[in-house]
């Protein structure tokens, strides 16, 4: 009798070593899981912020690009400044100046 106590504790703890094996490596694999969708969110969401810094950058390049060219120094002066080439006529609309 007390043989077969024995094996039957044996037994026991042998299913018992084995189930919390199991259990343990479910819930590692499920955390883990998790942890890579989050991981993955965060990924894309700074992939995008990464993509919009690219796409500021690229249009600041643009603009101090236009700042240094000819035109815009012509569009400043024609705007702020009301210059004009000495080959074009000015028309002024004498009808809307009294108002």
């Amino acid at each position: 009798m007390e043989e077969k106590k024995r094996s039957r504790f044996k037994w026991l703890l042998y299913v018992t070593f084995w189930v919390a094996l199991v259990v343990s490596f479910g819930w590692l694999a499920v955390a883990q899981a998790s942890q890579y969708g989050t991981l993955q969110n965060d990924l894309a969401r700074i992939q995008a912020e990464t993509q919009r810094a690219e796409d500021a950058h690229e249009l600041l390049q643009r603009q101090i690009a236009f700042i240094g060219s000819d035109a815009y120094i012509e569009q400043q002066a024609r705007e702020r400044l009301g210059l004009v080439k000495p080959t074009e006529i000015i028309f002024i609309n004498i009808a809307h100046q009294g108002r």
